[in-house]
């Protein structure tokens, strides 16, 4: 059985570095997309088991791809966490009410609480 793939829709080489070496690390795949736009054909065609999905993105942002994702009937159920350095509590409610699993303030959230929170949702 292959390892489940996670589809990282990111601009920031920075943060593409070091989430997807850690990722990698645990054995599994790992897409990236460096805009919304990428994001949402990605998704259609990979089927990711999970999506970490920035805010601020060129071409189409967060929101914008959680919308497509979430109205695609294929793509609904797969789990997305947001993964932004937008930490106002209107943001974190909206995300929530829109069907976001986790939303992880990149300052705060450090690359093995990333992972734990992925193995999480991926062992259900």
């Amino acid at each position: 059985m292959p390892p489940p793939t996670i589809l990282l829709i990111e601009d920031d080489e920075f943060i593409i570095d070091i989430y997807s070496k850690i990722l990698l690390q645990k054995g599994y795949q790992i897409k990236i997309a460096r805009n919304g736009q990428e994001g949402i054909k990605m998704a259609q065609e990979e089927k990711p088991s999970l999506i970490l999905l920035d805010i601020l993105l060129p071409v189409c942002d967060g929101w914008e791809t959680l919308a497509h994702i979430k109205k695609d009937h294929i793509l609904e159920n797969i789990p997305v966490f947001m993964l932004t350095n937008i930490g106002d509590e209107k943001s974190i409610k909206r995300a929530k009410a829109e069907g976001v699993k986790e939303y992880l303030i990149k300052a705060y959230t450090t690359s093995e609480e990333l992972l734990d929170k992925v193995m999480h949702y991926l062992s259900k």
